[in-house]
């Protein structure tokens, strides 16, 4: 239940030993996710991710930006998985992981299932979520009056624009996340197909941030 913008979000909380920790507030920022805590100090922590029989880099996947402008800051690796189409999500912990999948299982494997064609007559799927995100508590700040009067008391000659406005609510806003997903399935005893669309536009409470999303996923088999 709820409005999620990355398949992480989904077992957040609600795996005994899985740590879920977003590293950012921002929509779309990148999560750390540990398996039974941290097992090595000068290797990675990571654990393996599986995505239908395929294991992931674990890095970023939107290109990098590392120059005098500075550097792009880190995603969610699994951003470019819709949460509605995932069928499954197996958390495997212990040496069965390392079994499987060798050293690249040693911090714990997630794998990820996606949903499937089956056969029967098309159906249609379409589902939309709205969510709403505030400040849980605002922060008090010196209004103009209090603001100039604090610059006198300190003897400071800069830092006066003229201005006289609230600072918080110049810089934060009421944030509304879209998402809206739609999916076509079908098939028979030669070969069955899935196809699906997702959208989801997830505002910031800080004005100019947020993270868009457009997902596409065509499964088939014969």
């Amino acid at each position: 239940q709820g409005v999620f913008a990355s398949p992480d979000n989904l077992i957040q909380g609600k795996v005994a030993g899985v740590q879920v920790i977003n590293n950012t507030g921002a929509p779309g920022g990148a999560s750390t996710i540990r398996i039974r805590g941290i097992s090595s100090i000068r290797a990675g922590n990571a654990p393996l991710i599986v995505v239908d029989g395929v294991p992931l880099s674990g890095g970023s996947t939107q290109p990098g930006l590392n120059n005098a402008l500075g550097s792009t800051p880190g995603d969610n690796p699994l951003n470019f998985i819709n949460s509605a189409d995932i069928a499954s999500m197996d958390i495997l912990k212990d040496a069965s992981a390392t079994a499987i999948y060798g050293s690249r299982g040693a911090n714990g494997v997630i794998v990820i299932t996606t949903k499937k064609g089956s056969s029967g007559a098309p159906k249609i799927e379409f589902n939309t979520q709205v969510g709403v995100s505030n400040m849980l508590r605002q922060i008090d700040v010196l209004d103009a009056a209090g603001y100039r009067s604090a610059l006198k008391e300190y003897n400071l000659s800069s830092g006066d624009f003229g201005g006289d406005v609230n600072a918080m609510d110049e810089i934060t806003r009421t944030a509304f996340t879209q998402n809206y997903n739609l999916a076509v399935s079908g098939g028979n005893e030669n070969g069955k197909y899935r196809l699906s669309a997702g959208y989801l536009n997830q505002e910031g409470i800080i004005l100019e941030s947020g993270f868009k999303k457009i997902t596409a996923n065509l499964a088939s088999s014969f």
